[in-house]
């Protein structure tokens, strides 16, 4: 981490984490920013004002993008729902939701996508950004370059 250029941002990615860990790791391995996948309280966030905070909600349907704004996050990722997954799933969701959302953060978007699709989820949702996992693996945790350039190339478009 500390090798790469000093304008990337480096993410840690944590679910149900305490804020102290958080805060620990983050200082260990150099992180700027913080993603929360887990059930964090709204006021969780206050304990974390050291870091950039993309709060991640799984979403079913149009009654899950209610409680986004109790959060004071710096953006929003809205993930696809998968019973007992908190991310990474390759769950969709209906991305004409987003432009339901009424938010000045930016909205990232997650969940199912891949070079197949993440051009049309772009298109509909008009996201800041989009986020890839399982999307861009041959296997689960195993990803494949062929497929990434594949995703890049089509977010690009």
């Amino acid at each position: 981490v500390r090798k790469l250029p000093p304008f990337v941002t480096f993410v840690g990615l944590f679910v149900n984490e305490t804020s102290k860990n958080i805060e620990n790791i983050c200082s260990y391995c150099g992180l700027n920013a913080v993603q929360l996948h887990g059930n964090e309280p709204p006021g969780f966030l206050d304990r974390l004002k050291h870091y950039k905070v993309i709060k991640a909600f799984r979403i079913k349907n149009e009654r899950d993008i209610d409680p986004i704004n109790r959060y004071k996050s710096d953006a929003v990722l809205l993930d696809g729902y998968a019973e007992n997954k908190m991310g990474g799933s390759g769950a969709s969701f209906d991305w004409k939701i987003v432009k339901k959302l009424k938010t000045s953060r930016p909205v990232i978007i997650a969940g199912g996508l891949t070079h197949l699709n993440v051009s049309r989820a772009i298109k509909i949702a008009k996201p800041y950004g989009v986020d890839v996992s399982s999307g861009v693996e041959i296997k689960p945790g195993k990803k494949d370059r062929k497929l990434i350039k594949k995703f890049i190339d089509a977010v690009k478009g």
